[in-house]
C-alpha cells in the first residue's frame, strides 16, 4: 500500500523535531530585562536557544526583552520560584547577570548587597547543582581586583575593597568549590564600564555615559567629580554580548575567568567632549564637584580572552556613543525611581524598625543639618545628582543633599556610626 505524501511529510517533520529537541539548548538569563542581560538574551536567541528571562524589574524594563523569549517577573531571592523554573524548563545553561552594582554604597547597605549579590547567586547555584546543568556563566566585575593592581590581569589575586566586590569574588570562589565538589562547569566574566542601547540613562548614580546623555537631554550641566582626569575603558555592549553568549560552545574556556571589555582608556573630561559632540556641542557646560574617594585609573588586560574566545573590539567609543544616542533619542530622558535599599533592609524579613530608631533618625537629621551642614549651593545641588561615596555607582534617589552629606566631612565619626545603625541595625 503506497504511503500518502502527507504521511511522509509528517514522518519527516517528526524526525526533524526529534533532532531539534536533541540539539535544542535551554537557557536561563537572570537580569534578562536589564541592560546587559537583555542583549545576552538576544544573542542566545540568535544561537537558537530556548530562553527564559528572569528579572524583578528593579532596574530593567519589560520592553527590553524580546518576544521570542519567555519573560518571568521575579527575584533570585525567591527560592520557590527558582526551583519551579528549573523543574519546569530543565535548563542546560544559566547566565547570571542579575545584581545590584553599587560599589561605594555597598558599604552602607551590607545586608541588601549580600542578599542580592551573594545569597541570590547561591540560590541559583544550588538549583544548578541539583539539576546538573551543563555550565553556569557568571558576570562578575573588575571590582574584585581592588585598587593599585594595574593592569588588571586574571592571574592577580583579587583584593576587593568594598562589599560589592567581596560578594562578587565570593560567588567566584563558590563556583570553583562547586566545580571541585560537584563537577559543575562555569565561566566567569569580569566586564567593566559597559554602555550602549537599553542602558538605564535615568540612573543618576551609575554609568557615566548614560548620566551625561540624560543631563544633555534635560538641558542640565554635566557633573564631573574632581578634575575629570580619571580614566576608564568604556566597553560597547555589542562587542561583549555575542562573546558571552557563545562562550558555552567552546569547552576550552570552561572553568576559567576572563576580563572582557575595551582596551582604550579615556578620561572623564574626554568622554564629556565626545558625548557633547554627539549632541552637537563642542564645549558642553560642566559643573565640577568635590573629588570622591575613587580609583583614579582602572583598566584591564584582555589578552587571555582574545586568545581563547577571539574577542575583537570593533566599535570605537565615538561610534558606540552615536548608536546609544540614536536609541536614547527615541526613548527620551528618564527619571530615577526612589532607591529602596534602606527600606528593604528594614522590611525584607517583615520586621519593622523600632520606634526609638525612627525618632533618633529624625532628630539626628534636624540636629546635624542645622548645626553642622550649611545650605547647599547651586553647584552642590547639581552635584547632588550623583552620590559622593566612591565611583558614581551609589546613592539614594530622595533627600539628595543630605544623602550626599551624611558621610561627608561635616559629620563626626560617631554621627556616621549612628547613621549606619539606622540603615543596618535590623
Amino acid at each position: 500500500m503506497p504511503v500518502h505524501p502527507s504521511h511522509i511529510d509528517i514522518f519527516n517533520w517528526m524526525q526533524t523535531y526529534e533532532i531539534e529537541m536533541m540539539t535544542k539548548k535551554y537557557s536561563l538569563v537572570t537580569g534578562g530585562a536589564g541592560f546587559m542581560g537583555s542583549h545576552v538574551v538576544d544573542e542566545l536567541l540568535k544561537c537558537h536557544h530556548d530562553v527564559v528571562a528572569l528579572d524583578d524589574l528593579s532596574g530593567g524594563f519589560r520592553d527590553n526583552v524580546s518576544n521570542e523569549a519567555r519573560f518571568v517577573e521575579g527575584s533570585i531571592l525567591d527560592t520557590d520560584l527558582i526551583n519551579q523554573l528549573f523543574e519546569t524548563h530543565d535548563f542546560d545553561y544559566v547566565f547570571h547577570l542579575a545584581a545590584y552594582a553599587a560599589e561605594g554604597l555597598s558599604h552602607f547597605i551590607r545586608r541588601f548587597n549580600y542578599e542580592n549579590n551573594l545569597i541570590g547567586s547561591v540560590n541559583l547555584l544550588n538549583a544548578s547543582i541539583k539539576h546538573e546543568i551543563k555550565c553556569s556563566v557568571f558576570t562578575s566585575s573588575i571590582a574584585v581586583y581592588g585598587q593599585n593592581q594595574l593592569p588588571m590581569v586574571e592571574s592577580l589575586t583579587p583584593q576587593p575593597e568594598d562589599p560589592y566586590g567581596i560578594s562578587k569574588y565570593a560567588v567566584e570562589l563558590d563556583l570553583k568549590a562547586a566545580r571541585s565538589m560537584y563537577d559543575l562547569n562555569y565561566i566567569i566574566f569580569r566586564p567593566h564600564n559597559v554602555y550602549g542601547e537599553r542602558q538605564n540613562i535615568g540612573d543618576k548614580y551609575r554609568n557615566v555615559i548614560g548620566i551625561f546623555m540624560n543631563q544633555f537631554m534635560q538641558d542640565q550641566p554635566l557633573t564631573i567629580f574632581g578634575d575629570g582626569a580619571q580614566t576608564r575603558a568604556f566597553s560597547y555592549i555589542g562587542d561583549l554580548a555575542p562573546i558571552m553568549a557563545k562562550s558555552i560552545e567552546l569547552k576550552s574556556c570552561y572553568n576559567d575567568v576572563f576580563n572582557i571589555g575595551s582596551d582604550h582608556p579615556y578620561s572623564v573630561s574626554e568622554l564629556a567632549k565626545i558625548v557633547g559632540q554627539t549632541f552637537g556641542l563642542s564645549n558642553p557646560k560642566i559643573t565640577y564637584c568635590e573629588s570622591r574617594n575613587e580609583v583614579v585609573h582602572a583598566y584591564s588586560d584582555h589578552e587571555k580572552i582574545k586568545e581563547v574566545l577571539g574577542l575583537k573590539e570593533s566599535t570605537s567609543l565615538e561610534e558606540g556613543i552615536k548608536k546609544m544616542y540614536t536609541w536614547a533619542n527615541v526613548h527620551g530622558p528618564r527619571t530615577t525611581p526612589p532607591f529602596h535599599a534602606c527600606r528593604l533592609n528594614l522590611q525584607v524579613q517583615n520586621r519593622s524598625c523600632p520606634s526609638f530608631l525612627w525618632a533618633f533618625y529624625i532628630l539626628s537629621i534636624f540636629s546635624a543639618y542645622y548645626s553642622v551642614t550649611p545650605q547647599p549651593s547651586s553647584t552642590e545641588r547639581s552635584c547632588g545628582q550623583q552620590s559622593r561615596f566612591s565611583s558614581g555607582k551609589t546613592g539614594e534617589a530622595n533627600h539628595s543633599y543630605f544623602r550626599c552629606s551624611l558621610f561627608a566631612k561635616g559629620f563626626s565619626l560617631q554621627q556616621r556610626k549612628w547613621g549606619l545603625l539606622f540603615f543596618s541595625v535590623v
